[in-house]
């Protein structure tokens, strides 16, 4: 008790030695202006299609406690043209999290190959990156399509790097 009295006592003492020293608040003329990252959020926005039906449904599903109880395809199908839903999700929604599982999902649409591909080129975070080219991992793919992965294994980021490794390794040898 009296250890965390002198801590007190000595946390006070800088504080008003600032007070004696005549230290007084200034006076703020404007507010700062917004970061253009605001600005440029808002015109994405703007910019942004509209979700195909039955986005909010699959969104609800997407939001499960755990991966493992993602539904398969057949529940999305459900709920409208899977893929599409799933793609708009993977690249317009702000949700990391829904965004990431929309895009490992798609490893259920084969047509979403050079969807998937083309996240993992995008100027994203990584993590969404890695899970374009988690997605196509097993298929068949190009020597250009594969370049993507030798792309990636030369990124700074692990989680990319991990990525490419496991879809390279999956490929079949020539």
């Amino acid at each position: 008790m009296l250890l965390l009295l002198a801590l007190a006592c000595a946390e006070q003492a800088p504080v008003e030695a600032g007070l004696a020293a005549g230290a007084t608040a200034q006076a703020i003329e404007a507010l700062p202006s917004k970061p253009p990252q605001v600005e440029s959020q808002r015109e994405a926005a703007a910019d942004t299609p509209d979700a195909p039906s039955g986005t909010e449904a699959v969104l609800a599903l997407l939001a499960a406690r755990h991966v493992d109880d993602l539904p398969p395809r057949e529940v999305i199908d459900s709920h409208g043209d899977g893929q599409a839903i799933l793609q708009y999700v993977a690249e317009f929604h702000p949700g990391m999290v829904e965004a990431e599982r929309a895009t490992l999902l798609l490893a259920s649409y084969p047509a979403s190959t050079e969807f998937c591909l083309a996240r993992a080129q995008a100027d994203i975070h990584p993590k969404l990156q890695a899970a374009g080219l988690r997605c196509v991992v097993g298929r068949e793919l190009s020597e250009a399509q594969l370049q993507v992965a030798q792309d990636a294994l030369a990124s700074d980021d692990p989680r990319l790097q991990s990525a490419a490794q496991v879809l390279l390794s999956a490929q079949p040898s020539p």
